[in-house]
């Protein structure tokens, strides 16, 4: 007998969701998934793209070397599982990336003090997700600067924190 996946509790507050695209800016692009990636990809997790164009997740980075070209995730994706990803990003290994101008509400992030205006950049959480870091503004260092992802909007609350994407396409 065939199972079907439960759809998530709609009373629980998602991992991620975005509150307002901005200026009409907000671009959203499929890539495909690098046949390696053998582990969930959360919607909200932070990846970026090797050489082939191929989306790969965090591995290694820490504050004070940020991931470079990082981006958002929207798509969950599991390769060959459509019950814990999304069957279409199963179907086509391929998920569906967002970057522009936007505000959004996430539950990935490292621990950290996070102030109103602090820079964020993306981190690997120790399991080889995309989390979001703080850096003080006064004190980041050139390359935290470049690979900023956004600034803090506001206070950590309830374990989500929102904040602003830095709107580069």
């Amino acid at each position: 007998m065939a199972t079907f996946p439960v759809p998530p509790d709609v009373r629980t507050s998602r991992d991620f969701r975005i509150i307002k695209g901005l200026d009409d800016n907000l671009i959203r692009t499929d890539r495909p998934v690098k046949s390696t990636v053998t582990t969930l990809i959360k919607q909200g997790e932070w990846v970026h793209l090797d050489s082939t164009g191929s989306v790969v997740k965090a591995a290694g980075e820490v504050a004070a070397t940020p991931m470079q070209g990082a981006q958002v995730n929207w798509t969950r994706y599991l390769k060959g599982d459509a019950s814990l990803g999304q069957a279409d990003a199963a179907g086509n290994q391929a998920v569906t990336l967002v970057t522009g101008s936007y505000k959004a509400e996430t539950k990935l992030f490292a621990a950290g003090v996070y102030n109103v205006g602090d820079l964020l950049v993306v981190i690997d959480d120790g399991s080889g997700n995309g989390v979001l870091a703080p850096v003080t503004p006064a004190a980041a260092t050139v390359l935290q600067l470049a690979r900023s992802v956004g600034t803090v909007d506001l206070p950590v609350s309830s374990g989500i924190l929102t904040y602003n994407s830095k709107g580069s396409a």
